[in-house]
């Protein structure tokens, strides 16, 4: 009984890891394409100025 218990545990701990891994995982690609859309967006109102960080 004891090894089940243990054994359902490590199982939610690792689905939990995975949940929160792919959590990250869109946030960091939301952001790279906030990024990158910004950019783009200064990019094309103003090709002949340096970009300036806000």
């Amino acid at each position: 009984m004891n090894t089940i218990n243990s054994y359902s545990s490590c199982l939610t701990g690792y689905q939990y890891l995975k949940s929160f891994n792919i959590l990250i995982n869109c946030r960091k690609l939301s952001l790279v394409f906030l990024v990158l859309k910004s950019f783009i967006r200064l990019q094309a109102s103003s090709p002949n100025h340096n970009v300036v960080t806000h």
